[in-house]
């Protein structure tokens, strides 16, 4: 296999899991949409949790690790201000219904 075909057959393969993540994307957004924030909230946080840990078992440099914990938490604060401004900013839209245990818990 000549070096062009390789590079042909590496740049197939990524554009082939480029659409992939993007069909996984739009699914994820599909789901969120139609699911209230109780139930898929969980599920993400589950996701980003089992990332984190996967960042730390590769030794990935704390930097990198901190960056994505940041990342992760202004994405949970703008979607709790964008929940907040939803529901009026009574901060309700946060518990699991209606009882005084936050969704993230």
């Amino acid at each position: 296999m000549s070096d062009s075909s390789r590079s042909d057959a590496l740049d197939a393969k990524h554009r082939a899991n480029r659409a992939s993540r993007l069909e996984d994307v739009k699914r994820w957004v599909e789901y969120v949409r139609e699911q209230p924030p109780a139930v898929w909230g969980a599920e993400q946080n589950r996701v980003v949790n089992a990332q984190l840990e996967s960042a730390r078992e590769t030794e990935t440099p704390p930097g990198h690790e901190r960056r994505v914990a940041a990342f992760g938490e202004a994405m949970t604060a703008a979607d709790r201000e964008s929940t907040d401004a939803a529901d009026g900013g009574t901060g309700d839209a946060d518990l699991v219904d209606g009882e005084d245990t936050p969704v993230d818990e």
